[in-house]
């Protein structure tokens, strides 16, 4: 492998460290909410009995899923923003030196 494809490669892992974000951990989040806006779509529609898309309760359906976006964003940004490129989390963690 060259130089390029070995810095392609590192830019493309997720290695954004604990409290840090990179451009990959925003499209994975980005991904989650749009998963998760879709299936809220479809559970919005078959909830009601039928799936006729022209009499649904589109306000009730907007609502369902733009809370349901927000908080698959926010805990998938957030799981990110917490943890290590390992996936474990360091909070709550002290290190105490004895003498």
């Amino acid at each position: 492998m060259n130089e390029i494809e070995e810095t392609y490669l590192s830019s493309m892992s997720n290695s954004s460290g604990i409290f840090n974000i990179n451009m990959q951990d925003l499209k994975s989040s980005l991904v989650n909410a749009v998963i998760a806006a879709v299936i809220s779509v479809l559970y919005g529609l078959t909830s009601q009995g039928s799936f006729d898309v022209f009499h649904a309760d589109w306000a009730h359906i907007g609502a369902l899923v733009l809370n349901a976006a927000i908080a698959a964003f926010m805990g998938s940004f957030g799981k990110h923003f917490l943890t290590d490129e390992n996936g474990t989390t360091h909070l709550g963690v002290m290190k105490v030196q004895t003498k």
